[in-house]
This record gives structure tokens, C-alpha cells and sequence, in this order.
């Protein structure tokens, strides 16, 4: 039943059957020949909190007092009043981020956008490494939404299949959100081609980065290039 689930799913975690009976799956899969072993896609999503922006209150400083849930307003008795649970919280005029504030129910939360033109939401990063041939996902991970988290946890998901799995990752497909010269130089020592969307526009930089970029961009004329990057929306 989903609630024997839910109650048990720390201690799943814990002990590593999760990951364990996952793995398991996938290598079913290898074996079977359903999974390619050596074009993959990469993509990064948002799972939103069940935090409350409510819940958001201001980091405390070394050497400031941290007074709770005081909103700042004097009790009848006099001194600051506490807020009720349920009670509306007024945050017109105050700049909430992520440098200055944190939720008090889920502190591992960030404030995070989809895309522009769209309301901040308390969020999780999760990452998602899928072969090429029927779009099976070998590997997944969830970390925290920064915005750098996409590109990082990327990396650590090939390396995870390589170790695991013993498969080849030859070819990485992923978007523009993947278009980091750091993050294109480190495939490369990876031995990873990179059929990654590269933003158009002049690249000056002339450093190890820059460089990765352009072979990026120059891929792009490829027919492999296109195929992966078909293949790649499978991952979405």
C-alpha cells in the first residue's frame, strides 16, 4: 500500500535498497539490450517543496538575536507578538533569497524560477540520465536548485553509469542550460562527445572553457548532432 511505502521510505533509503533495486532494473535492461551503451541525454527539472513561502524567515547573522516568528508587531502586553500558524504573513516590500532567507520546514529548499516571467517557488533540483535507444533512465539524481547543480550533478551521473553499469556514455546530449565552458572542458577530459546546445553569439573567452565551447558549437554542423538532439527530448 502507498502508506506502508511512505512510512518505510527513510529506512528504504538508509539502507540502500532504493538505489539497490533500481540498479537492478537497469542492469535487467542492459542485459535485455533495451538500453544503448553509449548515447545518453542529460536533463534537469524542479520538484517543488511542500514547504510554505510562509515558512521562509531571514538567516540569522552572528551576534543578531533570532526572535522566531516575531513579525514585529507589539502585543497588547507589550513586546513582540508571535505569530499564530495559520496566520497570513505580509511579505509585500521584502526581498526574499536565497543569501538571506531559508524555510524553517524544509531548509534545504531554494527559492527557484522555471523560467523568467513565472513566481519563485521553495524547490528541488532532480537530474535525470537517459539512454538514446527507447529513452530508459539509467540514473537520477536530486540535489540542491542553484543553478549550477544541472551541470555538476551531470558529470557525477555519467561517472555513476561508467561505474556501475560499465557502460560507454560516448555521446551526451543536453540543452542550453548545459552550455558552461567548464562543464563542456570537463566532458572532454571525460572522453565525452558533446552534442550540447550552445547559445549563439560571439565566444571570446581564450581559455580552456572558450576553447571547449567552440568544438562544441563547431559539432553542432554534425549529423550526430542533430540526432542526438532529437533523441534527447526523449528525456523531457
Amino acid at each position: 500500500m502507498p502508506t506502508v511505502f511512505t512510512h518505510n521510505r527513510e529506512r528504504l533509503a538508509e539502507h540502500g535498497l532504493t538505489r539497490r533495486f533500481f540498479d537492478g532494473v537497469v542492469r535487467q535492461a542492459i542485459a535485455a539490450g533495451l538500453a544503448s551503451d553509449e548515447h545518453f541525454a542529460v536533463d534537469g527539472s524542479l520538484i517543488q517543496s511542500h514547504a510554505s513561502i510562509k515558512s521562509l524567515k531571514r538567516i540569522a547573522r552572528a551576534g543578531e538575536k533570532d526572535d522566531g516568528d516575531d513579525d514585529g508587531t507589539p502585543s497588547p502586553q507589550g513586546g513582540p507578538r508571535r505569530k499564530s500558524r495559520n496566520e497570513p504573513v505580509d511579505f509585500r516590500g521584502q526581498a526574499r533569497v536565497n543569501d538571506t532567507h531559508r524555510s524553517t520546514t524544509d531548509p534545504e529548499s531554494r527559492l527557484c524560477r522555471k523560467s523568467s516571467g513565472v513566481g519563485a517557488f521553495l524547490s528541488h533540483a532532480m537530474h535525470a540520465l537517459t539512454e538514446n535507444r527507447n529513452g530508459l533512465v539509467l540514473a537520477v539524481a536530486v540535489s540542491e536548485a542553484n543553478g549550477r547543480s544541472e551541470r555538476e550533478c551531470a558529470l557525477g551521473l555519467v561517472r555513476s553509469v561508467r561505474k556501475r553499469h560499465k557502460v560507454a556514455v560516448s555521446t551526451l546530449a543536453a540543452d542550453m542550460g548545459y552550455d558552461s565552458g567548464d562543464f563542456l572542458a570537463a566532458l572532454e577530459r571525460e572522453s565525452v562527445r558533446r552534442h550540447v546546445a550552445v547559445r549563439a553569439g560571439p565566444i571570446r573567452a581564450e581559455d580552456e572553457g572558450g576553447d571547449a565551447r567552440r568544438r562544441a558549437r563547431a559539432r553542432q554542423r554534425n549529423v550526430g548532432y542533430w540526432r542526438s538532439q532529437r533523441r534527447r527530448k526523449i528525456v523531457e
